[in-house]
């Protein structure tokens, strides 16, 4: 997928800012890439009234993060799975994210927080900042379809779809293609559409 823009981000957000929204923005990252670094240090101090990045946090403080908040917004277009709005999601977030990739079906393709353009974003986080009763509707629904995203809930698919492959394995050693086949396709049948297109291109 596309790397998220942090300059894109703080623009969809200071437009619903200027519609009155008094939103903030903290990025919770890890450092890996300097160059990336210098492009979200710049987009941060360009806004520091109101976006805060906090760097390299150890996961129980970015989980601490994650609980103080009540959006989320993801900005990686065509990313495969999307582990960051899985996780915003089961904090309780409602997340907005590009209609494109895994975060669909994460968030289970509730158009009310697919954006397919900066200025759908800003239309659509303003409207559920205005609209209280649907916004907790959004919340509600995408905490049911997060719960498959649970560590629980890929571990129970993940042991399920082996016991299923352990069952069907005869005591004559397999050819290893047709195993691995064998594998990839029961992995398939029981997890998540996202999680399953990526043990497939394994």
């Amino acid at each position: 997928g596309q790397p998220l823009n942090p300059q894109k981000i703080d623009a969809m957000l200071a437009a619903v800012r200027a519609r009155g929204h008094d939103v903030t923005l903290t990025i919770c990252a890890q450092r890996d890439d300097a160059r990336y670094e210098r492009d979200v240090r710049a987009a941060v101090a360009a806004h520091a009234a109101w976006v805060t990045l906090v760097l390299d946090s150890p996961r129980p403080g970015y989980l601490e993060h994650l609980a103080r908040c009540r959006y989320g917004i993801h900005g990686m277009i065509g990313e495969h799975f999307g582990l960051a709005p899985a996780e915003m999601v089961r904090s309780g977030c409602v997340t907005f994210a590009p209609a494109d990739g895994g975060p669909v079906e994460i968030l289970g393709g509730d158009e009310r927080v697919l954006y397919a353009s900066d200025a759908e974003a800003v239309y659509k986080i303003c409207a559920l900042l205005e609209d209280p009763v649907t916004c907790e509707d959004v919340r509600r629904r995408a905490a049911t379809v997060a719960g498959g995203f649970s560590a629980e809930g890929f571990m129970r698919n993940f042991l399920s779809a082996c016991d299923t492959l352990a069952a069907r394995h005869s005591d004559s050693a397999p050819d290893p293609r047709v195993h691995s086949q064998a594998l990839r396709t029961a992995l398939k049948r029981t997890l998540p559409p996202p999680v399953a297109r990526a043990v497939g291109r394994v």
